[in-house]
């Protein structure tokens, strides 16, 4: 099968900066398609500027792909999911589509699924911290707290929100003498096996990646959910997780 990737790049040279870290997302595309024996081809460009998406849609859909990697910013998403979303599987990154705009696209979103680093909000059975998270949510929200309303929570920025206030409490009770930002920092570069509760894997904040310019992302686990038009939400793919590091040093071997 041919599987497409959508890529938003810029003829500004000022924008140097955001071509760089596009090229570098495409990059690492590239390479999870490799390690998985699905090269991507061919590879569509999108111009920062471009308001009228038909041309490269058009394209898209002769190339006879059956999948697109969606390099994108949401506009330009919206756009492929919604005239090719019922013929074309789409993958995006997690928390880059709102699932408020996702729920207008109707069916044609149903075969969107993302690349998410957390389980998803509904998963409270399955992981305790999940169910932990959305029970303080709650009593925020009881106790008048209009920022916790179930509408504003996503998967992505509640959890790495929740998340950062955790790693914060676990690691300023580590730090000897005042809690100060430098001796936090301090605690935090040199903590290793930082439980979390199964939420992600256990983490050392001491290693970096190879990946230029993403050296201090520290899980690099990944799961896979799809949209669902029914419930206008995102659900599990399954059980399965992914070592999105893995993936990489293996298409670089």
């Amino acid at each position: 099968s041919v599987h497409t990737m959508y890529t938003r790049c810029t003829h500004n040279q000022d924008s140097g900066q955001a071509l760089s870290a596009s090229d570098r997302l495409i990059v690492m595309a590239e390479g999870g398609a490799k390690a998985v024996n699905h090269p991507i081809s061919p590879k569509i460009r999108i111009p920062i500027t471009t308001s009228d998406f038909t041309p490269a849609i058009s394209q898209l859909s002769r190339s006879g792909a059956d999948g697109a990697v969606l390099v994108v910013f949401d506009q330009a998403a919206y756009a492929v999911i919604s005239k090719s979303g019922q013929q074309i599987r789409t993958c995006h990154a997690a928390g880059t589509l709102s699932p408020k705009y996702l729920a207008t696209l109707g069916p044609a979103a149903d075969k969107l699924v993302v690349a998410t680093a957390f389980p998803e909000l509904s998963q409270t059975a399955q992981f305790p911290e999940v169910a932990r998270m959305v029970a303080e949510l709650d009593a925020e929200q009881t106790a008048g707290d209009a920022d916790a309303a179930d509408a504003l929570r996503t998967t992505t920025t509640t959890t790495g929100a929740w998340l950062s206030v955790q790693i914060a409490e676990k690691v300023g009770n580590q730090v000897s003498g005042p809690l100060t930002s430098k001796n936090l920092l301090a605690q935090l570069n040199r903590t290793r096996k930082l439980d979390l509760g199964g939420i992600v894997p256990s983490l050392d904040l001491t290693a970096t990646t190879p990946i230029p310019g993403a050296e201090r992302i520290f899980n690099t686990t990944m799961r896979g959910a799809r949209w669902d038009s029914a419930s206008k939400s995102f659900v599990p793919l399954g059980p399965e997780t992914y070592n999105g590091l893995d993936i990489l040093r293996r298409a670089g071997s």
